[in-house]
């Protein structure tokens, strides 16, 4: 365990080495209009705005994110409320809001809860996106991959379009130049004045043998006596590096999303990119091993961590309790589940950095 545990910090640490990149952290990050920053960005706090130019990547955590200054490299944003305007490399975001009103980037992944690409968008290549509202439009230059529960294309798509959803609305002046392929128990609503070249194919889900609501609910339950299981076991044989992992979440929340974000997105992409050369194939699946595993100690590290701000005073025991109860409780509902999902895998993570690379990647003054 420890062996994967400084696989996984040793790939950041690697990564962030070669990129050279640049840490801001407080309440408020802002790279005003006119700051040219020749790195890469890490940014975290409640409210960041980056209205500058950035040669390099971005990675930003917040309660409030706004890019709108051009982003040469990739851009990967969380946070409730996401905005994202002008030339980026490619974007990755989620939030609860992602707004995209005149992206321009190469390739574009948007998950949440309310999704709209704007009508000054140009995307060059594909769009995924995944939300309960899913707006698309502006220029697509290849496939459109929607899922939510209305998704609604409104834009010029040189591919195809694929979308699942219960609402599947095509607009007046919407140009799809492929196939409209959509899963729906309903039909979609196209308007006369859409454009769709190719042809339009509904799938219909399939029904459940057992009720969607039993199957959640089993696997809730089968995932929370799992988690509390490793919980104890890990503060049993590892007491130590539980109780300080945990407490990177308490005295270092800022950190701890930053890093996780950081970790989240990064060592995939770097494990597949290994992968692919061949010769690093063995490598690249210790490097996915590393990942699976951090991301599943992550949620017994956040709700520990979630139980030690809830109750500061009680025993471990009774904290990984209460974290886990409370993040599963939350998880189960619809939309708000994923994004406590998406928190207890970035604060998690990002505490499993933190307590691994220790002073290298947090000033002792924000502990």
């Amino acid at each position: 365990m420890k062996f994967i545990l400084l696989v996984l910090f040793l790939m950041v640490s690697i990564t962030v080495q070669v990129a050279g990149i640049e840490l801001r952290s407080d309440d408020t990050v802002n790279i005003p209009e006119g700051t040219t920053i020749d790195d890469d960005l890490a940014a975290a706090g409640s409210n960041i705005s980056i209205a500058g130019t950035v040669n390099g990547v971005v990675f930003a955590a917040g309660q409030s994110v706004n890019i709108t200054g051009p982003v040469e490299g990739f851009v990967a944003a969380a946070g409730s409320s996401v905005m994202l305007q002008g030339q980026k490399g490619s974007v990755a975001a989620a939030g609860s809001t992602v707004n995209a009103p005149s992206l321009a980037a190469r390739n574009a992944i948007l998950a949440g809860n309310v999704i709209e690409l704007g009508s000054e968008a140009n995307i060059q290549r594909d769009v995924i996106a995944a939300g309960n509202n899913v707006t698309i439009q502006g220029q697509i230059g290849r496939n459109v991959k929607a899922s939510g529960n209305t998704v609604v294309i409104d834009g010029n798509v040189g591919g195809d379009v694929f979308a699942s959803a219960p609402n599947v609305r095509v607009l007046p002046g919407a140009v799809i130049q492929g196939d409209l392929i959509y899963e729906s128990a309903n039909e979609a609503s196209i308007a006369d004045g859409a454009q769709i070249t190719g042809e339009v194919i509904r799938r219909r889900p399939p029904k459940p043998a057992v009720p969607p609501f039993v199957i959640g609910l089993f696997r809730a339950i089968f995932g929370f006596v799992m988690m509390l299981v490793l919980g104890l076991v890990l503060i049993a044989l590892f007491p130590r590096w539980t109780r300080e992992t945990t407490s990177r979440i308490v005295t270092a929340p800022g950190w701890s999303a930053l890093w996780g974000v950081i970790a989240l997105i990064v060592i995939p992409i770097l494990a597949l990119i290994i992968i692919f050369t061949i010769v690093g194939l063995p490598i690249g699946f210790i490097l996915l091993l590393a990942y699976i595993i951090g991301l599943i100690l992550a949620v017994v590290v956040a709700a520990i961590g979630l139980g030690k701000l809830i109750i500061p005073r009680q025993s471990i025991w009774l904290q990984l309790l209460v974290g886990l109860l409370i993040i599963y409780i939350l998880g189960s509902i619809p939309i708000l589940g994923y994004l406590v999902r998406l928190a207890v895998y970035v604060f998690g993570l990002g505490a499993i950095v933190l307590y691994l690379g220790r002073s290298r990647l947090q000033p002792a003054a924000s502990e």
